[in-house]
């Protein structure tokens, strides 16, 4: 993604994470851990980036939407 994105173009990403204090409660081929995603874009300018809690629309068995984290950023390449 990074190869194909112009310079002074962004690339926007949401993306599941896991990490030791908020496990991924699903079985997600692929999250990032904490600042993973940043590091991979070290060389980029960041508009926004932050790790927080979010709900997924997809509920458990007791019907409460799952909670997780989730990696967020938007960054413009340099």
């Amino acid at each position: 993604m990074q190869e194909h994105t112009n310079v002074g173009g962004y690339n926007l990403i949401v993306a599941a994470m896991s990490t030791d204090d908020v496990p991924c409660p699903l079985p997600f081929s692929f999250t990032f851990a904490e600042n993973e995603l940043k590091e991979y874009y070290k060389d980029w300018e960041f508009l926004e980036y932050n790790e927080n809690m979010g709900e997924l629309h997809k509920t458990d068995e007791n019907g409460n939407r799952i909670k997780m984290k989730f990696a967020t950023m938007l960054a413009r390449k340099k």
